[in-house]
């Protein structure tokens, strides 16, 4: 009988040990992967339900406040006052997250085609070549010191603006001319100095570069802010297909287009949008070319624009299930298409792949056999709010219409 009363009291206390590592282990695991940052929408709020195993409350004080600032794109537009949420498990404080409360916003879903033209700042390096001499040997003037993905900025102090006028200007020196050239590297400004080779083939002088100086192509408006005429556009940045890296913006435009064909995507082959680009109306002006999309101001006067307003949810507001996308696959005509959402990556490192979609739309399927290049930046709508847009980061979507140039 002893035994047997201890060997159940040694299983039931077995059993409570057990209980209490697997809730400390499931407890730790939630604080570790609950994100340390979080945005919600409204202001002063105080409870804001269960975190898991745990209580979340967000302090109510002066500072839960936001506000409007009308020049900068996305989260930048808006001034927000951090507040700090405290996770208690049981009545004891755990964890504290920063909380971001962000002000109800309306915009306006678009999902129209346009043209897209960027051109750089400075000049774009794609790489270093040979430089053939009189003598029939070659020479690397920049080899070892100008990398691909550097950006020309200034030779002699003389600012670089395109591709000709970097060439008339080495033209312009002595046979064999030594240059410094003013270039940006990870961010940070260098000078460098290089002697030209005069080229056998046409007695100037060279420097054996690889460069780039514009992009074009086409590419879908996400949305647009009727207050201050903002815009986003892609859901994905424009990055150069040789180098891999976001194509600075000098001067960027948003072309009026029409889609006129559509090259269905295959296995093996993405398809796209074929528009035909007037580029003698020009509707907007591209500012900034991030991670994210395009930003920038679309004309106030361009009439064929939606005008319906629509609120933004956030992350934790977006649901797996059925939702719709706006997008324009044909003439000018903005059509609504049904997709399912697979999957939501509610804690993405990468801010562009935040969830997963389907297309449903059997007229869409028809068409475009799925999401083809061009259709990047469509708006996605769930529950009647904007969740996000369309991406694919495939480079060829940039089709660059001229080819590197060699200087």
């Amino acid at each position: 009988m002893l035994k047997s009363r201890f060997g159940r009291k040694l299983f039931f206390g077995f059993s409570v040990v057990l209980f209490l590592c697997s809730l400390m282990t499931y407890t730790a695991a939630s604080v570790r992967t609950f994100p340390d940052h979080i945005f919600l929408s409204g202001g002063g709020l105080t409870t804001r339900g269960q975190a898991g195993p745990f209580r979340a409350r967000v302090e109510e004080t002066a500072a839960v406040t936001a506000a409007y600032q009308i020049d900068s794109p996305v989260l930048e537009n808006i001034y927000i006052e951090t507040a700090e949420m405290t996770l208690s498990l049981f009545g004891v404080p755990v964890k504290s997250v920063a909380v971001d409360i962000l002000p109800d916003i309306e915009i306006v879903p678009v999902g129209m085609t346009v043209g897209i033209r960027i051109d750089t700042t400075g000049l774009m390096v794609l790489g270093t070549g040979a430089v053939v001499l009189a003598d029939g040997t070659a020479s690397r003037p920049c080899e070892g010191l100008i990398k691909s993905g550097d950006i020309l900025l200034k030779a002699d102090n003389v600012e670089i603006k395109d591709h000709r006028q970097f060439s008339a200007y080495l033209e312009s020196l002595p046979p064999g001319s030594a240059v410094e050239l003013t270039i940006k590297r990870a961010g940070q400004n260098m000078a460098v100095t290089v002697t030209c080779a005069v080229s056998a083939e046409d007695g100037k002088n060279k420097l054996g570069l690889w460069i780039r100086d514009s992009t074009k192509g086409i590419g879908t408006i996400t949305y647009y802010n009727p207050a201050n005429s903002r815009f986003a556009a892609l859901g994905h940045g424009v990055v150069d297909v040789d180098t891999k890296q976001l194509i600075p913006v000098k001067d960027g435009r948003l072309y009026h287009t029409d889609i006129v064909a559509v090259k269905k995507g295959k296995s093996g082959n993405p398809g796209e949008l074929v528009g035909e680009v007037n580029r003698d109306s020009a509707i907007g002006v591209i500012t900034e070319n991030t991670a994210v999309g395009l930003y920038g101001t679309i004309n106030t006067g361009y009439r064929q624009l939606p005008a319906q307003t629509m609120r933004i949810a956030l992350q934790g507001e977006v649901r797996e299930g059925p939702a719709v996308i706006l997008s324009n696959v044909s003439g000018n005509e903005i059509k609504q298409f049904d997709i399912y959402i697979e999957r939501v990556n509610r804690y993405a490192a990468d801010e562009s792949k935040g969830m997963v979609i389907r297309i449903t739309d059997q007229e869409l399927i028809t068409r475009t056999n799925g999401i083809v290049q061009g259709m990047s930046g469509c708006p996605i709508i769930q529950n009647g709010r904007l969740i996000g847009a369309v991406t694919h980061v495939i480079v060829r979507c940039y089709q660059v219409i001229r080819s590197p140039d060699l200087t």
